[in-house]
């Protein structure tokens, strides 16, 4: 219909001037005052549209949306049916509301004024009638056969009714192959509806021209617009999805081979509709051959509709299957699935209503995927669910309604995720915005996430009587139902009420919280206490791990979490205020105001929750050795405190706090490429990654990266963390889970050449190499770490060649770092093989943490923050140290601290600066006999050596090995005592590494016969033919080493001599001398 033009509306006004006045100014110039600004009229912004109002179905229309006033005032509306035996009109500020009285067409004037009296109004058409609609939104059809879409009427037609329609190819969601002459009467169509009736059936005939059967075809079928007079108007849904569904052969190629396999047939051509309906269980998998072969990396492929038409489908497996993403509508055919198995895949996200269509789905496995959220209503669709696993994701939080609609679940796991959860039971009071109001009082309790499974709970009052003395809030749902409290008569009596115990709580779990536990939230104060009894028992400063004393030292210019801990002799809902001042060389140096407890103030000390302490975020500017603190509660006064309350920490003095500076972790970076066949495939996915690692350090790169740099800046006593990134070094080395321990011989080896610092550490990332054992659960090694030592190994990718896990990869980083940082494996219930890679001191029992945790989470800034959610906390119980087997992990007060001990001693190499280290290498570089090897499950293992100008690098002290090198007379060129660095992984016997730098005499190129290690395991020799048989390959532009190779893998050159590749190749000694 056309628009019309907006009538104007006009006022006769006179403007009368009362006086003219000419004003003289002191150098007798005449001013004239400016005239008054002219009222202008509203405008139409654009012709109002016209509306097709449903009986029952008021119509609105935003006025505001199509009048504006050019002088910038303020409107009011006004509007009026021209026929109120069609519809009525009403307005409420700037909506215009209108309601079908009965079938007919009216105009609709709509006024818009302003202040001063100024108005325009303009008319737009409003057709009342009964609603004509679709009866779905997506409809289904195989090529071949036939899509119904019903359309329905509010009412029966009076006469016959004729429904115009059109139907089309959806373009934009057109996939390959696919083309609309698969349709047959595609356009536009008409349906009638017979007199008397209340619907007729839209049928869509799916041809197959060409027959190529596309991956998924989709079409929109669209009403047109009743005929005017027909007493009938369009309704929601109106438009409609037509989804043409595929055969067999045309399904991605996993999920085809599966389907073959599941009905036995000969080939994909075989199986008819009914023998798809009637398959009952499907396991899609990758092909068996995809490590071995290096197509392990790519991941799996789903389509749209790759499960359509398995209606009769009661168990589906995709474990391992690798899929980045689940496609919408993927599971919409399955309505009789009740096992779905997605685990060890790589999920993200779930997108929205992914899972509809799934009613009768009783068990779902998320597990080892890479989810980081799951949005509210995730799980909506499966009423019938009874188990969910979620354990080993991304997860750091809940959102409220995470688990809503799971009515029937029973059982839940969310362990091995970035967090543990709690799910605290919160009491609320309903029927009063103040929960101090009189009563009597209505409460519910709720658990915002949804309750994991049907929680029932006691209830106490404290100077009340409650209705019922329990509550119970169902799986699925997020609250209770209603109960009543009545308050006593003394009117200085405190009243509140709490929920349960912590042994209702635990019981109430019982085996069922796997990864997440139930809490009782504070205390729900009705009435606060005439009087109260305050001290202050205990205050710390956190950064990873502390104990109640703060006998943990924290880190010079690194923020941490000041908790208080204030209890009361009366349960109460004071929130006092308190200031924390902080003090350096006698003077303040800084003062912040902490957050109260949310419920109250708590009647026992209770780390559990952050909301139950005085908490403030404290810079790193202000933590620095000699810093002390004063806390003050309530100094205004304005809590009813008794006589003997105390409210300051501490009582008396300051509390002076162990704060030690730290000097900085350099770390080089190494990415590990390989050169054999099977694995070099990884090679530049390796890169890319160390490269987003280095990235990281200073704020950019991938999430994962900076993921990673952030635990490990969190988890050990590391202030300012310096990464370098290094060229990329080729390995020859065996790095099969036998022998990947040589390929850290070669990071050290690199380190001792190449470090300005002594005291930098070499961390080489790598893949982890396919294992020679086919079987899925072949072991293997993801990192590595010199006890003590300098150098480390990260896999960051596993061996089908994808990216690890963040959550794996950043544990595998900051575990290696730790052996580094002097600290063996934490004993566990997971056994650690060799025992001298176990710390027999470790004081708390299987491997727990032994104090809270905590953890400010993804934030980096340094500043106070405001709000109640400032990290994460860490259950004692429940969590392991990082140095060990155990899982969850996070770091324990004693790996923290003697990591930290070991940093500032003389084995971490404190002490000098790295400029003067620096200095002290260049003055003492020249050209030195590198010699290196180590211990391989109790085997002495020695590598030939290399002269190369660098900085001496000599034992540090004697020990029970000693290498030697010789003559060919036998005479001692030099012998060296010293003790191999243990190489800690847990796995398998002993393995030890070492690498020194020696001043080179000249003449041992030639004299040089034989080098000999002799130890505890025996003795082994590399003598001229082995020596020779290995090379160091260097960059002359770089001068630094591309690869180590060895046994001919190539030919190194005779000769040091310059070549085109602009390589240098040194051989190895003790070597044949050359023929002259």
């Amino acid at each position: 219909m056309a628009r019309r033009r907006p009538r104007y509306g006009t006022r006769a006004a006179a403007l009368a001037l009362a006086g003219a006045a000419l004003w003289m100014g002191a150098c007798g110039t005449d001013v004239t005052p400016p005239e008054p600004r002219k009222n202008r009229s509203p405008l139409a912004v654009d012709a109002l549209p016209d509306l097709d109002v449903r009986l029952g179905h008021p119509a609105r229309i935003d006025a505001a949306a199509w009048f504006r006033d050019p002088d910038g005032d303020a409107l009011t509306f006004a509007a009026r049916s021209l026929d109120a035996r069609v519809a009525r009109v009403t307005v409420a500020e700037d909506r215009v509301t209108v309601e079908g009285v009965a079938p007919g067409s009216t105009a609709v004037e709509v006024t818009a004024r302003d202040g001063g009296g100024l108005s325009v109004a303009q008319r737009f058409e409003a057709t009342v009638g009964a609603g004509v609609a679709l009866s779905l939104g997506v409809a289904q059809a195989r090529e071949g056969g036939i899509a119904r879409v019903e359309v329905v009427l509010d009412e029966a037609a009076a006469s016959p009714l004729t429904v115009h329609y059109s139907l089309g190819v959806d373009d934009t969601r057109l996939t390959d192959d696919a083309d609309s002459a698969d349709v047959l009467h595609s356009g536009e169509g008409e349906v009638e509806v017979p007199a008397g009736a209340s619907g007729a059936v839209i049928e869509i005939r799916i041809a197959d021209d060409d027959e190529i059967e596309p991956p998924r075809e989709v079409l929109t079928l669209a009403l047109d617009r009743p005929a005017t007079g027909s007493g009938f108007v369009l309704a929601t849904p109106s438009s409609a999805v037509v989804v043409i569904r595929e055969g067999v052969c045309d399904r991605t190629a996993a999920v085809r081979a599966a389907i073959v396999r599941g009905l036995r047939a000969d080939d994909c051509s075989a199986p008819d509709g009914q023998a798809l309906a009637e398959l009952r269980s499907l396991r899609i998998r990758r092909p068996e051959s995809g490590i071995q072969a290096g197509t392990g990396s790519v991941p799996g492929n789903l389509r749209p509709a790759d499960l359509s038409a398995l209606s009769g489908l009661e168990w589906l497996s995709l474990q391992d299957y690798r899929l980045a993403a689940l496609p919408p509508l993927a599971f919409s055919d399955l309505s009789s699935l009740e096992v779905l198995n997605l685990k060890g895949n790589l999920l993200a996200d779930l997108p929205p209503g992914v899972f509809a269509g799934l009613r009768g789905l009783e068990w779902l496995s998320l597990v080892d995927n890479r989810l980081r959220v799951l949005p509210a209503g995730s799980f909506s669709d499966l009423a019938g669910l009874r188990e969910l696993f979620l354990q080993d994701n991304e997860l750091r939080a809940l959102p409220p309604g995470a688990l809503t609609g799971l009515r029937s679940l029973e059982r839940l796991t969310l362990g091995g995720n970035e967090t543990s959860f709690a799910f605290p039971v919160r009491l609320v009071r309903t029927d009063h915005e103040d929960p101090t109001a009189p009563g009597p009082a209505t409460i519910e309790a709720r658990i915002l996430e949804g309750a994991p499974f049907d929680v029932r709970l006691p209830l106490f009052a404290h100077g009340g009587t409650l209705s019922v003395d329990s509550i119970l809030v169902r799986a699925g749902t997020t609250e209770s139902t209603a109960v009543t409290l009545t308050t006593g008569d003394a009117a200085a009596a405190p009243v509140s009420v709490t929920v349960g115990t912590e042994e209702a709580l635990a019981e109430a779990c019982a085996d069922r919280c796997d990864g997440f536990d139930l809490v009782a939230g504070d205390p729900l104060v009705v009435s606060n206490p005439a009087s109260v009894t305050l001290s202050v028992p205990h205050a710390y400063l956190t950064q990873a791990a502390q104990d109640r004393e703060g006998g943990v030292p924290l880190v010079a210019d690194r923020r941490a979490l000041l908790r208080v801990f204030a209890t009361a002799d009366e349960v109460n809902g004071f929130r006092p205020e308190a200031t924390a001042i902080f003090f350096h060389d006698g003077a303040e140096a800084y003062r912040t105001a902490l957050e109260p407890p949310g419920g109250g103030i708590p009647l026992a000390v209770d780390e559990s929750r952050l909301e139950r302490s005085f908490n403030a975020v404290v810079p790193g500017r202000v933590l620095q050795p000699g810093v002390s603190m004063v806390v003050e509660l309530d100094p205004d006064g304005t809590l009813p405190l008794t006589s003997s309350s105390r409210s300051r920490f501490p009582a008396e003095g300051r509390y002076e706090i162990d704060i030690r500076r730290m000097p900085p972790l350099r770390m080089t970076l190494v990415p590990v490429q390989y050169h054999s066949e099977e694995n070099r495939d990884v090679n530049p996915r390796v890169a890319a990654f160390a490269n987003e690692l280095a990235a990281a350090a200073m704020g950019a790169g991938s999430a994962a990266g900076r993921s990673v740099l952030r635990y490990a800046r969190t988890v050990l006593p590391v202030g300012d963390l310096h990464v370098a990134l290094r060229e990329p070094y080729h390995t020859w080395a065996d790095t099969s889970e036998a022998g990947v321990v040589g390929l850290i011989r070669e990071i050290e080896l690199l380190r001792v050449m190449e470090a300005e610092d002594p005291r930098e550490h070499y961390s080489g990332v790598f893949g982890v190499p396919k294992p020679r054992s086919r079987h899925p659960d072949a072991y293997w090694i993801d990192g590595l770490g010199m006890l003590g030592g300098r150098s480390s190994l990260t896999g960051s990718h596993g061996p089908d060649g994808l990216l690890q896990r963040t959550g794996r990869l950043r544990l595998v980083f900051a575990h290696e770092l730790g052996h580094n940082l002097g600290r063996p494996h934490t004993p566990c219930d997971e056994p650690v093989t060799d025992p001298g890679a176990v710390d027999a001191d470790y004081p708390w029992p299987d491997g727990r943490i032994g104090v809270w945790g905590y953890d400010f989470g993804d934030v980096e800034n340094d500043d106070g923050g405001d709000g109640p959610d400032r990290g994460h906390l860490f259950n004692p119980e429940g969590y392991r140290d990082l140095m060990s087997y155990c899982y969850p992990q996070w770091i324990s007060d004693y790996s923290f601290t003697r990591m930290l001990e070991f940093r500032l001693s003389g084995a971490g190499g404190v002490g000098e600066s790295a400029s003067a280290y620096a200095a002290d290498r260049r003055t003492g570089r020249g050209d030195m006999l590198l010699l290196w090897g180590g211990i391989d499950d109790g085997e002495l293992r020695l590598e030939p050596a290399f002269v190369y100008p660098t900085a001496s690098h000599l034992p540090s002290a004697a020990g029970p090995y000693r290498l030697s090198g010789r003559d060919a007379a036998g005479r001692i060129l030099f012998s060296l005592s010293f003790t191999p660095t243990s190489v800690t992984h847990g796995i398998g016997e002993e393995n030890r590494a070492f690498a020194f730098a020696i001043p080179f005499d000249p003449a041992w190129a030639e004299t040089l016969d034989r080098l000999t290690l002799n130890g505890p395991g025996g003795t082994t020799s590399v003598g001229r033919a082995r020596g020779g048989r290995a090379a160091l390959v260097i960059d002359r532009a770089t001068r630094r080493v591309l690869s180590i190779v060895r046994d001919g893998a190539v030919t190194p050159a005779p000769t040091e001599a310059t070549d085109e590749t602009g390589l240098r190749v040194l051989r190895g000694l003790p070597r044949r001398p050359l023929r002259r």
